[in-house]
């Protein structure tokens, strides 16, 4: 098992309850595609919103 010293992943931020600026991650199109997207069938679930989205472009940039 390898030691990890610095976080590489936003999943690893969150763990240590660090900000993530989203900004740098996902671009304005995509932001205004999924809020629209979540506008249209509601923010219940991920497995919807991501079936709808399609897996390219929940993919940082």
């Amino acid at each position: 098992m390898r030691l990890k010293t610095l976080p590489t992943l936003p999943t690893d931020l969150i763990e240590m309850n660090q900000p993530i600026d989203v900004d740098s991650l996902v671009s304005e199109q995509k932001k205004a595609m999924i809020i629209k997207c979540i506008q249209t069938i509601g923010d219940g679930a991920l497995t919807p919103l991501k079936n709808h989205l399609g897996n390219d472009l929940l993919k940082l940039r």
